[in-house]
């Protein structure tokens, strides 16, 4: 006689319990809270602290979109963590790359190499990311993270908004917006160097 999966895995697991939802605001809900309990046992500070937090909260916020589970929440934190820890403070750092790359390499990891590659637009990072609901969110304003998104998949993105954006970049030697994205997974999430203390 075959068991369960379910079933089985109910010998281990003693305590369950489904994450609530009813709270009024998306950052009193469980997986944001949970987002940011793990940010701050962290212990970054100074500028450190502001990418941290700021990638923390996009992370939190797409957690809720995508219903992710802790263990993933945790996953994806382990890498905004090491990222964070290892580039230099001087090093271009943008929150909403930074959280929705590690989502992309812990949840959809083919996603993750497309967009190392420069082989991914926006319509594809605004369905799994679900930016559309995020531009809706009525506590954040997450315009500026939609539009960072946008700037480096999008090549058809207004060139007014394009110039906006670029203003500040050369200084970071990012001559092409849309290699922006394939240079933050190499950069920051996948190029870990202990910095020196």
């Amino acid at each position: 006689m075959s068991t369960s999966p379910k079933t089985y895995l109910q010998k281990f697991i003693h305590i369950s319990w489904t994450l609530s939802q009813r709270e009024r605001y998306a950052s009193d809900r469980s997986r944001a809270k949970y987002a940011r309990h793990i940010n701050g046992q962290l212990g970054f500070e100074g500028k450190d602290a502001e990418t941290a937090r700021e990638t923390t909260a996009f992370v939190a916020a797409v957690a809720e979109q995508k219903s992710l589970s802790f263990r993933t929440i945790e996953r994806v934190m382990a890498i905004v963590a090491l990222s964070v820890a290892t580039t230099p403070e001087n090093h271009l750092r943008l929150p909403p790359l930074i959280g929705g790359l590690a989502i992309m390499k812990v949840v959809e990891p083919e996603m993750y190499i497309r967009a190392k590659v420069g082989r991914i637009r926006y319509p594809e990072v605004e369905d799994f990311l679900g930016l559309k609901n995020l531009l809706a969110d009525q506590e954040n304003s997450w315009g500026w993270a939609v539009s960072w998104w946008q700037f480096v998949t999008d090549p058809d993105m207004p060139k007014e908004e394009v110039d906006q954006f670029s203003r500040g970049l050369f200084q970071y030697n990012i001559r092409d917006r849309l290699e922006l994205l394939a240079h933050t997974a190499d950069v920051v999430l996948d190029n870990v160097m202990l910095r020196p203390l």
